[in-house]
């Protein structure tokens, strides 16, 4: 059996459940969706590319 919960599928679930005011125990409760689950989308979905400061990191000396 295929797994239902593809980033596509997710990413409008996501969307819908933050459009609606609805609680997010309560979304994935009514989408058949375990709560950790729908959490896990929520918090990988939310967390949008990094910035380029965040990528290079230069390094700086420590004066002794």
């Amino acid at each position: 059996m295929t797994s239902q919960r593809t980033p596509a599928r997710m990413t409008r679930l996501v969307a819908q459940w933050r459009a609606s005011g609805e609680s997010g125990a309560g979304f994935a409760r009514r989408h058949h969706i375990p709560a950790w689950t729908f959490w896990y989308w929520c918090r990988k979905l939310s967390a949008g590319p990094r910035a380029e400061s965040d990528e290079a990191v230069e390094s700086i000396p420590v004066l002794k």
